[in-house]
């Protein structure tokens, strides 16, 4: 005995050691061990490699690996056998956890409730290599060339592992039933196109795939899968492992395409909407000018006394109602012109003090038949704003009519406007009417939409004035931004971009 064989047991002696492996103190796994061993000497077998276990001086139990073998000299009478031991107890766990964790990762895989592939691409890897050495450039070319090539590389994939949820997929019993109905000519051209623009892939070193193919179950039903997948890097340098799962899409992409169609139908509708709001506003415009023209010479008199007062008020009546409706079928073709691509700026630079002092003019009367103040707040020297100075006008005029129509008599509407090279320019409209909730911006926003405290105004309108002022604005790269309260008023804010303001230019108007 080595000192080596006596520390592996603890014992101090090699009568020590002997003297605890005698009679009853064997333990029975040695002697099971020690059984196999004569049983092979028996049969003339004289090499031999036992792996059992034992117990030290200590009591505690050790696995031992015996190799050794009888030397030709002594295979007559048995009477010499040399041979080593090994600790093995360490290995022996660790071997036991790894065969453990195995079947558990196994029963794991093969119960997920996913579809989940492992596959060995490494025999492709071998056939591109040497493909590559026999002066194979464009491997693109060399697989769309001929079918076969394709089928053939197809055929070279080994499916490693398949979950129980991936054969029910497809309807297959175990991997040789699926194999069997997927390779060769069987797999669908689609499904093969798929395969082609993988491996293409793995040969440009994209190793993540993420790809949509047309595939077919085992009763010959078609399905639309979903391939997510990945080869590990420590797989990559011989394509030995993907890794991937499989959804079935085809309910997914049947609605996709029925809501793609629908959308396509909803934008043709809308488009064909606007095209006709377009040429029935043209169309309604030249007889409202004629009404409008012919009520404004009957309110006036300009041809002579009427006669009756009845008569001048319903001519007063007409002249009012044709310049509302005209406005709002000009609002209707300036939303449409929008919609349609059709809107242009015409940018310059804008005195915004006199175009903000034209809107108030135009708006005055109107005010003062309300009983609305007006009150303005502005910066000294107010630059330009580099804009369509006719939309900045309607941009202005939509909200301030907006506020004199929902602000009772006795309010007061204010406008302020501010620049800052950093936060741009602002124009900041308040007024003390009636408000609406904040849940009612949104609505207010949207085109043809009325919310109910719009009932409350004096004239309902046709709900375009606030998104066509938005779009305006948005137009210009600005935003439009509305801060309101229930009987408490409405500030409505339109920003446009420092980029927009013109420094250096003469002061606007004062008002």
């Amino acid at each position: 005995l080595s000192n080596q064989n006596l520390n592996l047991y603890g014992a101090t002696s090699r009568q020590e050691y002997i003297g605890s492996i005698q009679g009853a103190t064997v333990p029975p796994e040695e002697l099971d061990a020690f059984v196999e061993i004569l049983l092979s000497f028996i049969k003339g077998q004289w090499t031999i490699d036992v792996t059992s276990w034992d117990v030290r001086m200590d009591g505690s139990k050790i696995k031992i690996r015996t190799r050794g073998f009888v030397p030709v000299a002594y295979r007559h009478d048995w009477s010499h056998l040399i041979y080593s031991l090994e600790d093995i107890t360490e290995h022996d766990r660790m071997e036991t956890s790894l065969r453990e964790s195995e079947a558990r990762y196994r029963e794991i895989f093969s119960g997920a409730p996913i579809a989940l592939w492992v596959e060995d691409w490494s025999p492709l890897k071998r056939m591109i290599d040497s493909l590559t050495a026999q002066g194979v450039v464009d491997l693109r070319a060399y697989f769309a060339d001929r079918r076969d090539r394709i089928v053939h590389a197809y055929n070279l994939v080994e499916v490693v592992q398949a979950s129980k949820a991936s054969l029910q997929l497809y309807g297959a019993k175990d991997i040789p039933d699926y194999i069997g109905a997927n390779r060769g000519d069987l797999a669908l051209p689609e499904k093969l196109d798929a395969f082609v623009d993988i491996l293409l892939g793995f040969i440009d070193g994209h190793w993540i795939v993420d790809i949509d193919s047309l595939d077919a179950k085992l009763d010959g039903s078609r399905m639309m899968i979903r391939m997510r997948g990945i080869v590990p890097p420590a797989h990559r340098h011989d394509w030995s492992r993907l890794i991937c799962s499989l959804d079935d899409i085809t309910e997914r992409k049947r609605t996709d395409e029925a809501l793609k169609s629908a959308l396509e139908q909803t934008a043709f509708a809308n488009r064909a909407m606007t095209d006709f709001l377009a040429h029935m506003s043209h169309e309604l415009r030249t007889p409202l000018n004629a009404i409008i023209g012919f009520s404004d010479i009957m309110k006036h008199e300009l041809l002579g006394a009427i006669g009756n007062q009845r008569y001048l008020d319903y001519a007063n009546d007409i002249n009012e109602s044709g310049i509302h409706l005209l406005k709002i079928i000009g609002d209707i073709l300036d939303l449409s012109k929008i919609e349609s691509g059709k809107a242009e700026l015409h940018e310059e630079n804008v005195d915004v003090m006199k175009a903000l002092g034209s809107c108030l003019t135009i708006v005055e009367t109107r005010a003062q038949e309300a009983g609305v103040v007006f009150a303005c707040d502005a910066a000294a020297n107010v630059p330009a704003l580099y804009a369509d100075e006719l939309k900045l006008k309607q941009i202005m005029i939509n909200i301030l009519s907006n506020a004199i129509n929902f602000t009772p008599s006795g309010g007061t509407i204010t406008t302020n406007v501010a620049h800052d090279s950093d936060s741009g320019f602002a124009i900041r409209i308040s007024d003390t009417g009636i408000g609406m909730a904040l849940e009612d911006i949104p609505k207010a926003l949207a085109p043809f939409q009325q919310i109910d405290s719009a009932a409350k105004g004096r004239n309902r309108g046709t709900g375009l004035g606030l998104p066509l002022t938005k779009i305006l604005v948005e137009l210009h790269g600005g935003s439009l931004e509305i801060d309101s309260k229930l009987d408490y008023g409405t500030t409505v804010t339109v920003r446009f971009p420092a980029e927009r303001i013109v420094e250096n230019h003469s002061p606007g108007a004062t008002i």
